[in-house]
């Protein structure tokens, strides 16, 4: 038994050993063919030629990140603000003195993260307003991970621009070129730096999209005096105030929003341009508040409708609709339904242009200003006035109106009118012109849609001056409303265009 098994043992074993040997023999061809890995550099695919275009692009690119960067900073801003409880709500529901139940605000440590950029050696930074809150405390920290506390030296109010200056004294820092925003062309370069999502010094690329955007809500503010240069470099939350730079390293706008429904870039990304944001910091640093010229005029956009209404092609120029009586644009001649064409020969694109050109000059100046009138082109020399805040749009909203009176309204648009009796002449400023006022308007009319309100005063149907109800009355009937008619408008001591039009 035990020799058995003994036997069975050796021919066990002789079998592993001949299939181990002949599965050596299958593999050594495969095995010992096998060259060792070296993974040492070899030739490139494609080899260009050192002065290539592509090469001289790309070190284009380098260079730009290489001499901006070390001038992008990292803000973290820090600030106290007192909230309320979270246990408000219910107690503004439920409370037992039904709703009037308050308890004490809380004090909150807010915080807020962003980018910008140095503009001089001793330490000035230019940054979005945003990005600055209500600090109490700045930090900026560069490149290398240096870090200083900073001190907010203002914010410029409706343009979303902040000036700091790092308080450290004696130091030169880098800075970079601020370019000729109104210089640029659609399609050029655009490179953006800044810290995305807290990720450092992150550089993307794209182009020029388009210029004098203006878009309501970005950056927390209206469009007011924004004139926003459009990019599809990649922008995301913490580019805020980091430059936007072109091919030569210049910056030509301040990184300020986007538009995107994710959060996220989605290619639109939006720059304040570089002169507005130049004249603001000068002004912070050298006045402590931003001074402001302008013509004393209020400007409205030209819509499709309205253009063709004065006889023009296009919607380029700034319609104004109101002169201030001693303004600067009144000592120049200019009236209401001019069309400006442009400053200095620069074009002006739209009433938002017109805006921010004139934000980069100061009040003194001298500008010329082409204007359309009754479709003849003139040039005037108007010596621009200093404003005070920015020019406010009146909320001229009103009671449902005054049912009383002749009713020489069209019912089909909405609107209702009569003349100005002593009754309603109570009702409205002293200085109210003579015309027909309107009594109501019916939402959801053509009359709504062109923004008319009770109390508005007509003084033109067209080119045709209004003095009386039955005159209007007579122009509505007669005209072909499908096309539309543009009305001067008298409201609340100031002057506008509307444009009132029954149908598509």
């Amino acid at each position: 038994m035990k020799t058995l098994r003994g036997n069975k043992t050796i021919l066990g074993s002789l079998g592993l050993v001949a299939l181990g040997a002949l599965i050596s023999i299958l593999l050594q061809p495969i095995v010992g063919s096998a060259a060792p890995l070296n993974l040492r550099k070899g030739q490139a695919p494609l080899k260009l030629p050192s002065g290539s275009p592509a090469l001289t692009l790309q070190n284009a690119f380098i260079q730009v990140a290489s001499s901006v960067s070390p001038a992008v900073v990292n803000i973290s801003s820090e600030w106290t603000e007192s909230v309320r409880g979270m246990d408000d709500f219910f107690d503004f529901w439920y409370g037992p003195n039904g709703g009037q139940r308050r308890h004490p605000a809380m004090k909150q440590k807010q915080r807020s993260l962003g980018s910008g950029f140095l503009i001089s050696e001793d330490g000035y930074i230019l940054t979005n307003g945003h990005v600055l809150g209500k600090a109490s405390k700045v930090t900026v920290t560069f490149e290398d991970g240096t870090t200083y506390n900073a001190k907010v030296v203002g914010k410029a109010e409706g343009v979303d621009i902040g000036v700091i200056k790092i308080t450290e004294a004696g130091k030169k820092f880098p800075f970079v070129t601020l370019g000729d925003s109104d210089a640029l062309q659609v399609g050029e370069w655009a490179i953006a730096i800044g810290n995305p999502f807290a990720l450092d010094h992150t550089v993307t690329t794209g182009i020029i999209s388009a210029k004098g955007r203006s878009v309501r809500g970005l950056g927390g503010q209206e469009s007011g005096y924004q004139n926003y240069i459009q990019t599809d470099a990649s922008i995301n939350p913490g580019n805020s105030g980091g430059p936007l730079c072109n091919i030569e390293g210049e910056v030509i706008g301040i990184n300020t929003a986007i538009y995107s429904q994710s959060g996220g870039s989605v290619g639109i990304g939006f720059a304040i341009p570089s002169n507005m944001a130049r004249k603001a910091a000068e002004d912070l640093v050298n006045e402590g508040r931003v001074v402001r010229a302008g013509l004393g005029a209020m400007v409205q956009e030209l819509t499709p409708q309205m253009a063709k209404s004065f006889g023009l092609s296009t919607t380029e120029g700034a319609l104004l609709s109101n002169i201030s009586k001693g303004s600067a644009a009144e000592k120049a001649g200019l009236k209401a339904g001019d069309i400006v064409l442009s400053i200095n020969a620069a074009k002006v694109t739209g009433s938002g242009d017109l805006i921010a050109k004139l934000y980069t000059y100061k009040p003194g100046d001298t500008v010329e200003v082409a204007f359309l009138r009754d479709g003849t082109k003139s040039v005037v020399s108007v010596k621009l006035q200093a404003l005070s805040q920015k020019p406010a749009q009146k909320d001229f909203s009103s009671e449902e109106g005054d049912e009383e009176g002749e009713d020489l309204g069209d019912r089909g648009l909405g609107l209702a009118f009569q003349d100005l009796t002593p009754e309603l002449k109570e009702r409205l400023p002293q200085d109210a012109p003579q015309g027909p006022v309107v009594l109501q308007v019916q939402r959801g009319t053509p009359a709504a849609a062109a923004g008319l309100q009770p109390g508005d005063i007509i003084l033109k149907a067209g080119n045709q001056a209004l003095y009386t109800a039955k005159q209007l009355s007579a122009i509505l009937k007669k005209s072909d409303m499908a096309k539309g008619l543009r009305l001067f408008v008298w409201r609340d001591g100031a002057t506008l265009y509307t444009f009132l039009q029954n149908g598509d």
